[in-house]
């Protein structure tokens, strides 16, 4: 679905994966939502990216080396409270523990091998093309 914000006004999704191709085929999957990417390569990375960088989405493999998605999930959502800022809307990917993506602290989860509609469907339910307001 679009809305009436245009593409350089729309918060960029951080896809996180220390597979290039999957980072690749995920990108590949939302080209045509109107979405613009930024990648990191593990947990370590992603970190550093969230807390410079506001995001609409981070799409969080939760496998990788240096910092696994669960413990990169936790340091952002730690970063986001301590700086008063509002949660960054993060679907994990497993093809483990789906609760254990919940408990990080993650919005969702998908499976790997991800279906393309099921993971069309779970970003559009998360992604925000904008930072919200504070109430």
């Amino acid at each position: 679905m679009r809305d009436d914000s245009t593409l350089e006004d729309r918060l960029p999704v951080l896809v996180v994966d220390d597979e290039p191709l999957v980072a690749k085929a995920t990108m590949r999957t939302l080209i045509h939502c109107d979405h613009t990417f930024e990648t990191a390569k593990n947990g370590v990375e992603a970190v550093e990216k969230a807390q410079a960088t506001r995001y609409g989405l981070i799409i969080m493999d939760v496998n990788m080396p240096n910092k696994n998605g669960y413990d990169a999930t936790k340091e952002i959502r730690d970063y986001e409270k301590q700086h008063g800022l509002p949660p960054t809307p993060i679907l994990g990917v497993t093809s483990t523990d789906a609760q254990a993506c919940l408990e990080a602290g993650m919005d969702d989860h998908v499976d790997k091998p991800f279906d393309r509609a099921i993971l069309l469907e779970k970003v559009a339910a998360l992604y925000q093309p904008e930072i919200p307001r504070a109430e």
